[in-house]
């Protein structure tokens, strides 16, 4: 996944983010993104920097639709939040 654009499972990005910056806030709210279905719009070549992860997707949810605003994760932990109503 070098420099380009793919849609990939959250489950995915969230393994990839724990082998860079281990256990964090932002790899457990993609954890449970992966677990309602959602994918990810995700260009590779994330830096390790923590800080630096969210410029580097954009969230789908199960029904293939753009999630808007989701690039922190609060959009992350929101959207979730709103599908598991």
């Amino acid at each position: 996944m070098a420099d380009s654009v793919e849609v990939v499972s959250a489950q995915y990005v969230a393994e990839r983010w724990e082998q860079w910056c281990g256990d964090t806030a932002w790899s457990r709210a993609m954890r449970e993104w992966a677990a309602l279905g959602g994918k990810v719009i995700w260009w590779g070549g994330v830096p390790r920097s923590a800080s630096a992860i969210p410029l580097c997707f954009v969230l789908i949810d199960a029904t293939g639709s753009k999630m808007p605003g989701n690039s922190r994760l609060k959009d992350i932990q929101a959207a979730v939040a709103a599908r598991k109503i």
